[in-house]
């Protein structure tokens, strides 16, 4: 098995961002802003990436929840600093071939957008491309979801993440603040019906007793 070292991970530079939000509340403005140039036009993200100056390299994958945690550490950083100018920013879009049929990662050099949007757009954009569901009206797993070893669950298109659902519901409710700061009230009310029908599909499908399945 192979991995490159020493790059950048969308998932995890989000995830020490807004772990350290209280002490370094400007890494985590950084990092979200970074994330934002590792996001393509489609809404999915570049899985980790190496710096280059002609431009970053990385990796496009199918990934289920990675993507999410731009609104969601979004959200906790306006909610605890106070700071919404993270949203005048416009910041542009990575541009490559979607992922094919039967591919599940490639690792490339895309190029950039000539559209620049900002933050609550590139956002609005991750919580769009959520809307992948499986046959239990749960959210695909892709190839694979927060936990890397699931990476062939999904692989053909229907394997669902229990997590991932979770995962979603919490992001649009920890989002909706921001989506009424920007006076979005249609996709609150789209987001609400959204988060609570995948809460129905869940105790539905996914609860075993005392507890919930992992995946399907």
């Amino acid at each position: 098995i192979y991995q490159g070292g020493g790059a950048y991970g969308f998932r995890d530079q989000l995830q020490d961002a807004v772990n350290l939000l209280l002490i370094e509340p400007k890494y985590a403005r950084e990092r979200i802003l970074a994330a934002c140039a590792h996001q393509y036009l489609e809404g999915d993200v570049m899985h980790w990436w190496h710096p280059h100056p002609d431009g970053d390299r990385g990796v496009r994958t199918r990934c289920s929840d990675d993507y999410l945690f731009l609104p969601f550490v979004t959200a906790d950083y306006v909610q605890k600093t106070g700071d919404w100018s993270v949203f005048e920013p416009k910041v542009a879009y990575l541009v490559s071939e979607p992922l094919r049929e039967g591919e599940n990662e490639r690792y490339e050099q895309p190029a950039r957008s000539a559209l620049r949007e900002n933050l609550y757009l590139h956002c609005m954009r991750a919580l769009a491309y959520a809307e992948q569901f499986g046959p239990h009206g749960l959210c695909r797993i892709g190839s694979c979801d927060w936990n890397d070893a699931f990476s062939a669950m999904g692989v053909k298109g229907r394997g669902e993440s229990v997590f991932v659902s979770f995962f979603l519901i919490l992001t649009l409710r920890a989002f909706e603040p921001v989506m009424a700061h920007f006076g979005d009230e249609e996709a609150i009310s789209h987001y609400r019906t959204l988060a609570e029908s995948l809460l129905r599909a869940l105790d539905e499908h996914a609860l075993c007793g005392d507890r919930y399945a992992r995946a399907f």
